[in-house]
């Protein structure tokens, strides 16, 4: 995921991206168990196991709305 992240970055602008090892933290292991990667967009979970672009898209366009 992080590769095609990447890649969608190059077309498109996001947000720093942060990386969290999910079996490092009990809490996150329960929260997303065999749902890795996954990917939160403010805290909000956009997608997992592979990027959906068009989810990310639609999260962009609604955190940018609630930005203006």
């Amino acid at each position: 995921m992080l590769r095609a992240l990447e890649q969608f970055a190059r077309r498109q602008p996001i947000p720093p991206l942060s990386l969290v090892d999910v079996d490092s933290d009990p809490l996150l292991q329960r929260r997303y168990g065999m749902k890795i990667p996954v990917l939160l967009l403010s805290g909000s979970p956009v997608c997992s196991g592979a990027l959906d672009e068009q989810a990310l898209r639609e999260a962009l366009q609604a955190l940018e709305r609630v930005r203006t």
